[in-house]
């Protein structure tokens, strides 16, 4: 066997900040190529613990054993341009200095609206981190071993396609930074080649992007995942059918800047306005233990600001002047992270090793273009925030005013942000959806999320919300029919395959079913005019394709030449 690479053209379509070694000169690591197929391939597998480190291991390598691959990034300098540190940033919306606030200068006149440079008293006159812009192109090509397994390459594929579509590279990536789109792709494998082409490049088969990421999660989940299997709330960040969930939020009406950008500034905007003293009382009972306005300590039992992750810095205004504009003093404030806590001395111990300053956010947010259509994929992938045995700790500043509260154990504050909204001391915030047009569940939650009993889910289709919150199906009927036919391989013997669907009950000793055969001419979705029966024995042989009204399956009206004539359809088997 000879080496298989991998080769892929790719497009920056939002703004990626990333560096290497040198923090003054942008770079697209190989590491962070390879961090981010790994973290997205974990994700969706259903294995935990010592099982899935060890196929981790195979796949990906460990200090132990060798990565079967190798990672190569070639930059095509003549597309790239960046945002260096002192450059204006006019062009970004609110939104993107709230997502980059820790490289923005939002509030001095003097430099507004401009990347941030280090303070040459601190940092020794270094210069900051430039950010590459929407456009630049980039080789990535990956190489494994002669030796290598198909298995393995079609799973980076699969991982590929999920870094592309729900993640980025560099920095900021869960809000939507750094994203990508896969141009191109070739591989010097026939078979894996095909296996490409269903998933990577499949984008043109659909009409609309919620389409297109529902049919990559069922390719996928069809390979790692049963998506009607139960499954229990994961240790750590990985989607679990029934418990984590997808959205799309398409045509933002609000935002600066076009297809992916204004996407993700309309992201960014939304979330700086819902996220403003919100919890209100959380803020309020922060800020006035730290000037003396209320009780020397907060008194709320859980801080629910920590399920979007941690640490939470708070920096506040000083004594009466909170819920006010003005930029905050940041020697009054609050560091939120995880502790461990002693049952018996009802103490914390602040020394403990094992104290999780951080937890990074259930949130992955990924922005993209669909045709002339900007997107934005909303990924929420619950598990604990601590560890078991963990409390949060608020380290006051100034000394003096800790406090310590329980880690929330449901998400109602992300779904408010996401989908239902709330209200702050009599002001309504408006969710993320409605800076969009549309918003589509691609995979909804069935259960609320607190550590307890496994969760089947049912596998619906996309479903839409609008304005009014309320949700319907979405996927139109000549839609899913058109997905099928699209995949339907040339078949030996000169057959011409159809799609079939069932549209009665299957009755009687043979369990006969009436059925209606499609097919397409001109790229439309036509309907045979005859009248087709199918038998229910021709179903049992094959996994998951089931017995009731509305099951697609692919056929012919011909047999070959091993199959008797019998008055029925012919070579019966499941679609994709």
């Amino acid at each position: 066997m000879h080496p298989v690479r991998i080769s892929a053209r790719c497009k920056i379509v939002t703004p990626m900040l990333s560096s290497g070694a040198d923090q003054q000169e942008f770079e697209i690591r190989s590491t962070s190529v390879k961090s981010g197929l790994r973290f997205w391939w974990r994700a969706f597998q259903p294995d935990e613990g010592q099982t899935l480190y060890k196929k981790e291991e195979q796949l990906f390598g460990s200090t132990e054993l060798a990565c079967p691959f190798s990672i190569f990034v070639k930059p095509d300098k003549s597309t790239f341009e960046y945002w260096k540190p002192g450059d204006s940033v006019g062009e970004w919306g609110e939104g993107l200095g709230y997502i980059f606030f820790s490289i923005f200068n939002g509030r001095d006149k003097k430099i507004k609206n401009t990347v941030q440079k280090r303070d040459s008293t601190v940092d020794q006159g270094k210069s900051g981190r430039p950010i590459a812009k929407p456009g630049g192109e980039f080789e990535l090509n990956i190489t494994f071993k002669a030796s290598y397994s198909e298995t393995d390459v079609k799973d980076v594929i699969c991982s590929l396609w999920l870094l592309e579509n729900f993640g980025g590279l560099g920095g900021r990536t869960r809000r939507g930074a750094g994203c990508f789109e896969i141009i191109n792709i070739e591989i010097d494998s026939d078979e894996v080649n095909e296996f490409t082409k269903q998933l990577i490049m499949s984008q043109k088969n659909y009409a609309r992007p919620e389409l297109f990421i529902d049919s990559g999660i069922r390719f996928i989940c069809k390979r790692w995942l049963d998506e009607n299997d139960s499954y229990k709330i994961p240790d750590y960040t990985a989607f679990r059918p029934g418990i984590s969930e997808i959205l799309v939020f398409k045509n933002p009406h609000s935002g600066k800047g076009n297809g992916a950008m204004k996407a993700m500034d309309a992201i960014g905007l939304g979330m700086k306005i819902f996220r403003n003293t919100n919890p209100y009382e959380e803020a309020r009972q922060m800020h006035h233990a730290l000037t003396d306005e209320g009780n020397p300590v907060p008194d709320f039992k859980v801080l629910q600001k920590a399920q979007m992750g941690l640490p939470i810095i708070y920096n506040f205004r000083g004594d009466g002047r909170f819920d006010r504009g003005g930029a905050p003093d940041r020697s009054i404030g609050y560091n939120a992270k995880g502790i461990i806590w002693d049952d018996k001395k009802n103490l914390p111990i602040k020394s403990a090793k094992d104290n999780s300053e951080r937890r990074s956010s259930p949130l992955l947010i990924s922005c993209h273009e669909f045709g002339k259509i900007p997107y934005a994929v909303i990924c929420h992938l619950p598990a604990p925030i601590l560890p078991e045995g963990q409390k949060l700790w608020l380290e006051s500043k100034p000394v003096g005013h800790d406090h310590f509260s329980t880690p929330p154990a449901g998400y109602n504050y992300v779904e408010e942000l996401l989908i239902k909204g709330n209200e702050v001391n009599g002001d309504k915030r408006k969710p993320l959806h409605k800076y969009f047009e549309k918003c589509f569940y691609i995979r909804k939650r069935k259960v609320a999320v607190t550590p307890a009993k496994p969760v089947k889910k049912e596998n619906k289709s996309v479903l839409e919300t609008d304005n009014n919150n309320q949700t319907k199906i979405d996927i139109k009927p000549e839609d899913e029919k058109l997905k099928w036919l699209r995949q339907i391989k040339d078949k030996p013997g000169d057959l011409q395959w159809y799609l079939g669907e069932t549209i009665g009950n299957f009755q009687g000793k043979k369990e006969i079913c009436p059925c209606d055969l499609w097919y397409l001419e001109n790229g439309e979705v036509k309907k045979d005019e005859g009248k087709w029966q199918v038998k229910g024995k021709q179903f049992s042989t094959i996994t998951n394709l089931k017995k009731e009204k509305g099951t697609f399956f692919l056929c012919t009206k011909q047999p070959d030449q091993n199959t008797a004539p019998s008055g029925y359809l012919f070579n019966v088997k499941k679609p994709g």
